[in-house]
């Protein structure tokens, strides 16, 4: 059976192609001139030409079958540089492409704190941000499309592993201008004759009737939004109040912020925690990472002075 051809060996002839000098070609692999010299010898006798012919004025010259043979090697040495820059650097993948799933309601609420915060830590990283129903996050992650994803934490699969982001306490959204505005609590029962901005996406609906029928209270349903954002921008005009369990991180101010007070709902209804999911049992670079992120944050509830 023919010796396999050896990396070394193509460089050692590629050495000598460029030097011309069995012994300056030693020089330049850092190896004996008898390396050299055997990798000649094997090649040529797998393939039963010559490579070179020495001359006393040029030294090592190609033939024309080491002319071919050494543009074989160089083609495929560089394919070879290629392919082992490639290999090196396929741990490192999850630092340039990071696919992160977040609860579609919420994404621009929370993903620009926890972005920054990455982008500290892996600066050069491309990021992609699927936004979904807490079902599809769940779905996502249990089949392995999605490493991470940030929802809440009901009906969580038993699969799944969560960690805590935060928890936000309940709290009505008022206009600044609003008399209850500026109280350090509130109770369901004094905005029940207020226009109310009703959020209705991804379970919001059912999740806040429940609230109001825990406080045996009938809102006075003026507007239905599909969107944080357009709850925002009702209650900064003084059109209404809404009710939310979720408020911007400690660094993520949003443009509504020094237009709308939260105020804490006195309550014991129960208020699911906001967070990462991922499969149990499952580690790597960025689920450790993204721990570290969740350890660090805390939610911020703003009441700007009334005007």
């Amino acid at each position: 059976m023919a010796v396999p051809y050896s990396v070394k060996h193509l460089q050692y002839i590629l050495a000598v192609k460029q030097t011309g000098s069995l012994s300056r070609a030693s020089e330049l692999m850092s190896v004996s001139v008898s390396s050299v010299r055997e990798a000649i010898r094997l090649t040529e006798q797998r393939l039963g030409v010559m490579l070179f012919f020495g001359t006393p004025s040029k030294g090592m010259q190609l033939t024309g079958e080491g002319e071919r043979f050494t543009a074989l090697a160089e083609d495929f040495l560089n394919s070879y540089i290629g392919f082992e820059k490639a290999a090196a650097d396929i741990p490192l993948d999850w630092n340039r492409d990071i696919t992160i799933g977040v609860l579609k309601s919420v994404g621009s609420l929370i993903m620009p704190s926890i972005l920054r915060k990455i982008s500290g830590i892996i600066p050069n990283a491309h990021f992609q941000i699927i936004e979904s129903s807490a079902r599809e996050l769940s779905e996502a992650i249990r089949t392995e499309k999605l490493a991470a994803a940030f929802t809440f934490n009901d009906d969580l699969h038993p699969a799944l592993e969560f960690v805590e982001l935060y928890r936000t306490p309940l709290h009505a959204g008022l206009c600044p201008g609003h008399p209850l505005a500026g109280r350090d609590r509130i109770e369901l029962a004094e905005l029940q004759d207020d226009p109310y901005i009703l959020l209705d996406f991804d379970g919001a609906r059912r999740y806040y009737s429940g609230l109001f029928e825990r406080h045996n209270v009938k809102p006075r349903v003026t507007y239905t939004v599909d969107t944080r954002e357009m709850a925002y921008s009702l209650i900064s005009a003084n059109l209404g109040y809404s009710i939310f369990n979720l408020c911007p991180l400690s660094d993520n101010r949003t443009r509504y912020d020094n237009l709308m007070a939260r105020v804490p709902l006195v309550s014991d209804y129960w208020n699911p925690s906001f967070g990462m999911i991922h499969m149990s049992g499952r580690s790597g670079h960025l689920i450790r990472i993204l721990k570290d992120i969740c350890a660090s944050f805390q939610p911020v509830l703003t009441t700007p002075p009334a005007p």
